[in-house]
């Protein structure tokens, strides 16, 4: 019962998710200015 209702209290936070998405959204961008550079470039 204590066991239980201290993982009760205690406020689940994904910060592995979070890291994860944050990165995705880093090589999203990455990607992007890379390609706008290149257009860029070529005009």
């Amino acid at each position: 019962m204590e066991s239980n209702e201290s993982k009760s209290g205690k406020t689940f936070f994904p910060s592995g998710a979070i890291a994860f998405f944050i990165l995705l959204l880093l090589l999203y961008a990455l990607i992007w200015f890379t390609l706008y550079w290149i257009m860029i470039v070529r005009s």
